[in-house]
């Protein structure tokens, strides 16, 4: 991954857990994940919300086993409103960021 790229900062200073949860689960994890992209947001996200995310999953009927990121609890239905809500409030910190560096 690149820690260079706009994704590579974790969204810790949103988060409804210590910061050092998200800096700690993205700085571990995200150079494990196999997407240079992807792992960089999922890390940061699983640290974050206080959860684990990863392990053996299916994409299309292939079997795969991830790295586990983050060292909180297994997610449950009531995370997804908790993540969408994160994201929401990364992608507006990140229009405001965006506008005042113009």
């Amino acid at each position: 991954y690149d820690p260079t790229s706009p994704a590579a900062s974790p969204p810790a200073p949103a988060a409804s857990t210590p910061r050092s949860a998200a800096w700690r689960a993205w700085r571990d994890g995200a150079a494990q994940h196999p997407s240079p992209n992807a792992g960089v947001i999922e890390a940061a996200f699983a640290g974050a919300l206080g959860l684990r995310l990863g392990g053996t999953l299916a994409y299309a009927g292939q079997v795969e086993h991830r790295p586990q990121l983050g060292t909180g609890r297994a997610p449950g239905p009531d995370d997804v409103a908790r993540a969408i809500r994160l994201a929401r409030v990364i992608s507006l910190a990140t229009a405001v960021l965006a506008m005042v560096r113009r």
